[in-house]
């Protein structure tokens, strides 16, 4: 029984060691959901029909209004490439500071920028990213992004 306790713990231990970024964002997943899956997800929730601008890179939906992370964000936008969702932007109003020690915490072994206006985690898969400048209409940014197929960051393209 002890070999078995002890055999649980360790294999708990690896699992926790390899947590990775959250990718699942208001039910769609980062690199895996499709455009229509954001679509049908979003309409599920009651979210209100987005707005949705079809670029050279990719459809970009937009929705307003929306609550994630104990913030009420203004806009949020899925970025999709290639028929997969690539980001997802929340812009708007909030406690940077608050939100940035939620992030600091949760994503600890992932941090890659950690200073008052910019917090960003990364692991091999996703980033995500807090910036902050009080001068823009919409001070407050959230980005979730998962990389390219190319494997690179959307920043980076």
């Amino acid at each position: 029984m002890k070999k078995f306790l002890l055999t649980l713990i360790f294999l708990m231990c690896i699992c926790v060691s390899f947590a990775q970024i959250q990718t699942n964002i208001l039910g769609c997943r980062l690199g895996v959901s499709s455009y229509d899956e954001v679509n049908t997800t979003l309409r599920e929730k009651g979210i209100i029909r987005p707005d949705i601008l079809l670029t050279g890179w990719g459809a970009i939906i937009t929705t307003y209004h929306i609550e994630f992370g104990g913030i009420v964000w203004n806009t949020v936008t899925f970025t999709v490439n290639k028929g997969v969702l690539m980001s997802v932007k929340f812009a708007g109003l909030g406690d940077h500071v608050k939100l940035g020690e939620a992030l600091s915490k949760k994503y600890s072994h992932y941090k890659v920028v950690d200073n008052s206006f910019t917090k960003k985690f990364e692991d091999n898969n996703t980033r995500v990213e807090m910036l902050y400048d009080f001068t823009a209409y919409e001070p407050l940014i959230l980005r979730y992004e998962h990389k390219t197929p190319a494997n690179k960051w959307i920043d980076d393209l």
